[in-house]
């Protein structure tokens, strides 16, 4: 997995980075922006952690990684800014009829609204999908 991260981050480092914010919005410190998704702590010394759940495969250990280090953390390292860092989503709905209840039902669906964000992930995500089949030799 090693490898592959180094990898990625050569491929990354070649890319250019998205721009940057004029002026971050977020003015708090930056240790109080830094929670873990595992136990909602804050940082006591402004650093990153990247957790990743044992119960998954290798593959899924590597994507998991590429998706959470080269995309969230990344977009916080450059805007410092818990949101630009993160999903976010505006719902959209619209009725449907459902045919078992023989009812209009209100479909919803989540629309990503930060696309910088989302194309910088299956970016990420693409390239350590190729830097592990590569390494298996498919």
């Amino acid at each position: 997995i090693v490898k592959l991260m180094v990898k990625l981050m050569v491929k990354l480092m070649k890319q250019p980075p998205p721009p940057k914010a004029p002026s971050p919005t977020n003015t708090a410190p930056r240790n109080s922006t830094e929670k873990t998704a595992s136990t909602g702590m804050t940082s006591t010394h402004g650093k990153v952690y990247i957790i990743v759940g044992k119960i998954l495969n290798e593959k899924q250990q590597a994507l998991t990684t590429s998706h959470e280090a080269f995309g969230h953390a990344y977009f916080y390292e450059i805007f410092r800014d818990t949101e630009k860092a993160s999903h976010t989503y505006k719902q959209e709905g619209r009725m449907v009829w459902d045919e078992e209840l023989m009812v209009n039902g209100l479909e919803t669906i989540k629309i990503p609204t930060n696309i910088l964000l989302e194309k910088r992930i299956k970016i990420v995500t693409n390239i350590a999908q190729q830097n592990y089949e590569s390494r298996l030799g498919k």
